[in-house]
């Protein structure tokens, strides 16, 4: 872009004048004696500097929070804050050729919002650089410092003050009040009538100078659009009415036609008040001395209503209500008036309506109350069903006339029996009328009757005599349970698993520990379904047994382990509901596996040392360096067990290492994870190193190994060493007969001098 000459100043002699604006911005051209001074606006603003803002806040600021805000040029032109084209106050100070400018903010809010400019003037130019500003909306909160009871006096003027703590954006004030004589303000939302409302405050004051009830509650909400506060208090007056209550005199439930009703309603104070029946209502006839409205049968006041003769049209549900002033209707009473009712009765012995035996007992007496006679009125009436042992149900009663048995006063009415022929006898107690009846029935059982067994007590009895020895033992079956936890686990664990029990900590350190398999449980946990295990080919023989190669169906999702940790931490109903202990059933990855089991012509020692085996391998625990247990298949016959372990491909140790005497160096070199295609004595060692740490691993484990050779240790993935037949169960060295018929079964080149000499074996024994 070319320059714009603006103007051009000639002199004739040298001259050096100050020239106006930016050094970068002037160009000198000299023709003869004379020095030309053009000056050159460029229109390319971008080669100017810049103001920077150094420290620009993002986001929203937390309000009435101090904001610095600090900006700097290189030069010394005129820098300033500005906000809305007006210059704010701010500091401005040079330092070492450059020019800085302060602008401090002191409780920032909502006003203090907008867009702030840091600018850098010229005569001609003005550069600047910008950033925005917002305050962070905040919820308003009732500062509740004032307290929530006042009494006022006569000739006094309340003020309630509501203050509202810094808010963004600024509250909307509402006051409301209440009357809890007229309303349940606790919990009706209706009862609030508003009385003063404001915007954009912090602070709302209501005066109260007279109120017409004595207790009025007053309440403040703050609300914007993050939320709402609010406070309420409670005020006093004596000069206001009292209280306020539509108060209906008693009256009867239930009348009889032809009589007459008179319904009171009562209150003080001046109200409003009128009468509903069923909804509607009632009219009423207003005059200067009496309201009154007489209608035939009615005779309707203000506070009375009284029906001659009433009658079934007279039926339904009348209402007294009241209102005063700018109030809603309220404080409804209400009294319903039938003609019809159906009796209801109680009986001590029979306080359920279903039917109760009891065993005759000369002088035995039934009592039956009438609660409700009514309408119209009932009476009470003893009836006797005779019944064999067969009937199930009594269809012939019969009214007893004896009136020596019965005594009946109004509404109680008591039968006394002072004998019985039969084996058992219906009673029933019953008050009916047109509209329904209510009745008792008892069972009267006489036990002894000539020519009638008495096995209903007989069968009870038996009935109660195994249920309470059922009840004891159970019982003492649960106390002998936490007994059995108590000891072993310190604590009784009733809805908790208790912790995982370490077995290996609780055997004798003092023997071996193929010795003590007894004390190792087998945990089904560890138990693989059979049908998912696919062996495909035998990869050796043993003494006892042979490993088999297979391929096992979802075996990466099974993990006993963690599922007994995770088990001992949950409760005891979250473990049934619990199946994540099942998952590898729809896992359909395929995993190597190496199966041990026993051979065609095995016998009962190889079978408990390969059922010793697997409890070892399953209580010993994980370690990289120990060929380890995945699962376990025991299911069906005992000589099927399956121990199915961690796949080692690159077979033992002794067969790797003669495979691989071409490629040793017997040099330190660097350790490589290669072994088919180097192999040095650093890689020995970190493999012997390996082998040391697996060893440690058994013996605080109190395993003692007794044959740890090449041979026993296999090859896995990435050549990692791991040790292998660790639950050699049998004890070669005890058992003689074993000894003089198998040859060879002692490794006599890897045992130590005391094992031999002496056949004792320990962690020392084993390296």
């Amino acid at each position: 872009m070319l320059p714009r000459i603006s103007n051009i100043k000639f002199s004739k002699s040298p001259l050096s004048p100050a020239i106006n604006g930016p050094p970068e911005t002037h160009k000198r051209f000299t023709v003869d004696t004379y020095k030309l001074i053009i000056r050159l606006y460029i229109s390319d603003v971008s080669a100017l500097p810049i103001p920077n803002i150094t420290n620009k806040i993002y986001g929203s600021i937390t309000y009435s929070a101090n904001i610095r805000l600090d900006c700097e040029i290189t030069g010394s032109h005129d820098l300033g804050w500005y906000k809305a084209s007006n210059r704010l106050s701010s500091s401005s100070s040079p330092k070492s050729g450059r020019r800085f400018a302060i602008l401090t903010i002191k409780s920032f809010t909502e006003f203090d919002d907008g867009l702030y400019l840091c600018k850098a003037k010229w005569s001609h130019w003005t550069t600047e650089d910008k950033i925005y500003l917002k305050a962070a909306e905040v919820k308003p909160v009732i500062n509740r410092t004032e307290p929530k009871n006042k009494l006022t006096k006569f000739h006094d003027t309340l003020q309630l003050k509501c203050e509202v703590n810094p808010s963004n954006p600024r509250p909307e004030m509402n006051w409301y009040e209440c009357v809890d004589d007229l309303f349940n303000c606790s919990t009706n939302s209706l009862g609030w009538f508003g009385l003063k409302k404001e915007s954009s405050k912090l602070t709302s004051t209501l005066i109260i100078r007279e109120q017409e009830f004595q207790n009025v509650r007053y309440r403040c909400i703050a609300r914007n659009k993050l939320g709402e506060d609010s406070s309420t208090w409670n005020v006093f007056d004596k000069r206001g009415i009292p209280h306020m209550k539509a108060m209906i005199n008693k009256v009867p439930m239930y009348e009889i036609f032809g009589v007459n009703v008179t319904i009171t309603c009562q209150c003080n104070g001046y109200v409003i008040m009128e009468w509903l029946r069923d909804g509607h209502k009632i009219p009423t006839m207003i005059d200067a001395s009496h309201a009154t409205s007489s209608t035939g049968r009615f005779n309707i006041t203000r506070k009375i209503i009284q029906i001659k003769n009433f009658s079934k049209t007279d039926e339904g549900k009348y209402v007294c209500r009241l209102k005063y002033s700018k109030y809603n209707w309220t404080n409804f009473n209400t009294v319903n008036i039938s003609m019809e009712a159906v009796p209801n009765i109680k009986a001590p012995e029979n306080k359920e309506r279903k039917i109760i035996k009891y065993t005759f007992r000369e002088g035995l007496q039934l009592h039956c109350y009438m609660i409700e006679e009514g309408i119209p009125r009932a009476s009470l009436a003893w009836e006797r069903c005779i019944c064999d042992v067969s009937c199930s149900k009594c269809t012939q009663w019969s009214k007893l006339q004896n009136a020596t048995r019965v005594r009946t006063v109004r509404h109680q009415s008591t039968l006394t029996i002072q004998s019985q022929t039969s084996e058992e006898v219906n009673y029933r107690c019953k008050a009916k009328n047109i509209v329904g009846n209510d009745e008792r029935v008892w069972t009267i059982v006489k036990i002894g009757v000539i020519g009638v067994t008495s096995k209903h007590s007989v069968t009870y009895v038996a009935i109660i005599v195994s249920i309470t020895i059922a009840m004891l033992v159970m019982s003492l079956v649960f106390v002998f349970v936490l007994y059995k936890r108590k000891k072993l686990y310190g604590k009784f664990y009733i809805f908790t698993n208790p912790p995982l029990l370490d077995y290996i900590e609780r055997i004798d350190g003092k023997r071996l520990l193929v010795e003590q398999t007894n004390k190792l449980p087998y945990l089904s946990e560890w138990e693989f379904p059979r049908e998912r295990v696919f062996i495909e080919r035998t990869l050796g023989h043993g003494a006892f047994g042979q490993v088999c190669f297979a391929k096992v169906i979802g075996i990466e999702a099974f993990n006993p382990r963690r599922t007994l940790e995770e088990k001992s931490k949950q409760w005891r109903l979250s473990v049934m509901l619990n199946r994540e202990h099942y998952s590898y059933v729809n896992c359909s990855n395929v995993t190597e596996a190496a199966v041990k089991m026993l051979n065609e012509n095995w016998n009962e020692g190889d079978l408990d040392d390969l059922l010793s085996e697997l409890k070892i391998l399953i209580h010993v625990g994980e370690h990289k360096n120990v060929v380890n247990i995945l699962a376990a298949c025991t299911k069906g016959h005992r000589s099927k067990t399956w121990i199915i372990m961690e796949y080692c491909p690159y077979g033992n140790m002794s067969e790797f290492l003669r495979n691989r005497q071409d490629i040793y160096e017997p040099d330190w070199l660097q350790l490589t994870s290669d072994h088919d295609s180097k192999l040095s004595i650093t890689d020995l060692v970190e493999a012997a190193s390996q082998i040391a740490g697996g060893m440690e691993f058994l013996a605080s484990r109190k395993c003692i190994h007794r044959d740890l050779a090449a041979r026993n240790i296999l090859i896995g993935q990435n050549f990692v060493p791991k040790i292998a037949e660790i639950g050699l169960a049998r004890n070669f060295y005890k058992n003689d007969i074993y000894l003089k018929k198998k040859s060879g079964l002692v490794p006599v080149k890897w045992m130590s001098i005391e094992a031999l000499r002496d056949r004792i074996f320990s962690e020392k024994s084993d390296v």
